[in-house]
């Protein structure tokens, strides 16, 4: 098993530096914490978490608890709903591997399937020592049914799904609002002007609404009020064609915002092309050919990971005082479906 004197030799730097990386201590630069663990990963690295933790209680003076696994807790019904979409798939693959990294492994616990309960899944963590948790993607009853079900001042905690945090969990998600205005200026950089937000119905009730809304209504201040459109809320599978047919004949968007792509249906079954009418995603799937913003959902995983693992190592328990919430930033990719607008001349009289 590879040490951390060897991953020093392999950068030529000192094993304090290493360490230091590895425990994301802000006394190492950030380039120099993304060569550690890329060696690291390369060579098989895998940090001791008794070790770790024993370290940190010697500091602090208090007992080591077994914290060599992490719980992810969902009210899924089945592992194959907890993995339904590719983002939740990518969260938790990257939280499993950075787990690992550190010295971890993750076990699913759900609550939805048959014979489990919050009430039992609470008692095996107490039984079997986990004390850290993630709390993943669930539906909107989960706080309320297991708010006092779980012995919360037992664990360290995160979730990606910022709806939780009101409940004073701390959160690591995506940027949505950033990611907004990061469309919307490339979107206007293309000669675009009339640019139009849909939105599923779904999203609407959700904290994520406010950050893509928000977003969207703030960039309007950037263009004249006549080209500020009203956002149209329905996917696909929620409005009619016709629907969004007269949402377009009355706003004439000359490019859409939206998650996926999904609208691409309605912008064929119109006869229109994409030079007629754009579409960026907000959400931009991976491998997809449109243009938009990638999430970085590998990212938000490896950070849920290190939030519960920082907490562990300094025997930070429960929600905290005042939670906290970690936006992950998006990245702009380039695909076929922002043609260059090209401006239109006006012939003087």
């Amino acid at each position: 098993m590879p040490n951390q004197r060897e991953i020093a030799r392999s950068l030529g730097i000192a094993q304090i530096t290493v360490s230091r990386a590895l425990s994301n201590s802000p006394l190492v630069t950030e380039e120099t914490r993304r060569r550690v663990l890329e060696v690291a990963d390369k060579l098989g690295y895998r940090a001791n978490p008794y070790v770790t933790a024993l370290m940190a209680n010697i500091r602090s003076g208090r007992c080591p608890t077994d914290q060599g696994c992490l719980a992810l807790v969902s009210d899924a019904r089945t592992r194959a709903q907890l993995l339904s979409h590719s983002v939740y798939r990518t969260w938790w693959e990257h939280l499993e591997k950075r787990a690992h990294l550190r010295g971890y492994r993750v076990e699913v616990f759900l609550t939805g399937a048959p014979g489990m309960s919050g009430k039992k899944i609470n008692r095996i963590l107490t039984e079997r020592g986990i004390r850290g948790v993630i709390v993943g993607n669930c539906s909107d009853k989960f706080f309320p049914a297991n708010r006092d079900v779980f012995d919360w001042d037992r664990y360290a905690c995160a979730t990606p799904m910022e709806d939780y945090n009101t409940y004073g969990i701390d959160c690591v998600c995506t940027d949505c609002y950033h990611n907004t205005v990061m469309a919307f200026q490339h979107t206007l950089a293309r000669g675009y002007r009339r640019i139009g937000l849909v939105l599923p119905k779904t999203v609407v009730s959700g904290s994520y609404v406010k950050e893509w809304l928000g977003g969207y209504l703030a960039c309007q201040q950037w263009v004249p009020a006549k080209q500020r459109l009203a956002p149209f809320l329905g996917s696909p599978n929620e409005a009619s064609p016709g629907e969004f047919a007269a949402w377009y004949r009355r706003w004439k968007p000359d490019v859409l915002l939206c998650l996926w792509g999904e609208e691409m249906k309605w912008v064929s079954a119109m006869g229109l092309t994409l030079d007629e009418l754009a579409i960026v995603c907000l959400n931009r799937p991976i491998d997809s050919t449109f243009s938009g913003v990638e999430e970085n959902n590998e990212r938000v995983g490896e950070m849920l990971c290190d939030a519960v693992v920082n907490q562990l190592t300094h025997n930070e328990r429960g929600f905290p005082a005042h939670s906290r919430t970690l936006h992950i930033k998006g990245t702009w990719r380039e695909g076929g479906s922002l043609p260059e607008k090209k401006p239109t001349w006006r012939r003087r009289r």
